[in-house]
């Protein structure tokens, strides 16, 4: 008999620490650790721990915040520059309702983990026709998230009016690239060169971009556009090739799929 109440003793403090441990643990929240996502930089690739991505509320704030900036020194506290000046982004957000309009509404719409974007769709009505814009979101060197400014602008380098003009040097622009299949002058022969079409919400006409078949290039645009439902944003270097017509270049690289400029592996260029 004692050795029977012993059991039993041993039994209900098993059970009830058993009780006291699960009353305990966390049962009811979950946390989840940081995502683990591949950065690039300079010499290699790094493994940073990314936290959750923006809320709605203040990838809005942010957004707001950006286009309302009047003061050149209040410009790098709010928004990404690259070749952009802070005197030509407040120009620009001066500029803006007299190029797009009324501001209508602001929607948080995607998020792009691969390149740790938050993206917000930017609605204008200008003489009753709609008009939009995305504003891009992603962090600095210390984890501020900021509206990446060339992106939203849709910043070409030189101007549009230059590269569709006299301008014959290399040119960095922002477009929707999509295959096409138009051969003509210095780029008749299709068994030398791919063809892709070119567009802008900036440029009436329809441009295409020529690139030379089995070369990095190519293999680039490729990549980028397989499995894709429609058009890619892409941020491309352009050039004329002597004897084509206005609408024709050769792409000398692609620089970035999206309008935000992340350096791309080598093996993808």
């Amino acid at each position: 008999p004692i050795i029977g109440m012993l059991l039993v003793m041993a039994l209900l403090i098993t059970v009830i620490g058993g009780a006291v441990w699960l009353f305990r643990s966390p049962r009811n929240e979950t946390v989840l650790p940081p995502v683990a996502v591949v950065l690039p930089s300079e010499d290699k690739a790094e493994t940073q721990l990314v936290p959750e991505l923006l809320s709605e509320s203040a990838a809005l704030e942010s957004v707001r915040q950006a286009l309302a900036v009047r003061d050149p020194a209040a410009v790098a506290g709010l928004m990404h520059l690259a070749s952009a000046s802070a005197e030509q982004v407040v120009d620009f957000m001066k500029s803006l309702p007299e190029v797009d309009g009324t501001l209508e509404k602001m929607t948080k719409m995607i998020s792009i983990n691969d390149l740790s974007l938050e993206g917000v769709l930017v609605d204008f009505t200008k003489n009753g026709q709609a008009r939009n814009r995305i504003a891009f979101l992603s962090r600095d060197e210390d984890g501020m998230w900021k509206m990446d400014f060339e992106a939203f602008a849709r910043w070409s380098d030189p101007p549009w009016k230059e590269i569709l003009g006299a301008h014959t040097g290399p040119a960095t622009v922002r477009v929707f690239a999509t295959p096409e299949a138009y051969f003509n002058g210095p780029f008749g022969d299709d068994s030398s060169w791919r063809c892709f079409g070119l567009a802008s919400p900036d440029v009436e006409q329809i441009l295409f971009g020529y690139c030379l078949i089995g070369s990095p290039q190519e293999e680039a645009m490729l990549r980028m556009l397989a499995d894709a439902p429609g058009p890619v944003r892409s941020i491309l270097k352009l050039q004329r090739k002597e004897g084509g017509d206005s609408r024709q270049f050769e792409i000398l690289d692609v620089l970035s799929k999206e309008w935000v400029l992340k350096a791309m592996p080598p093996s993808e260029r």
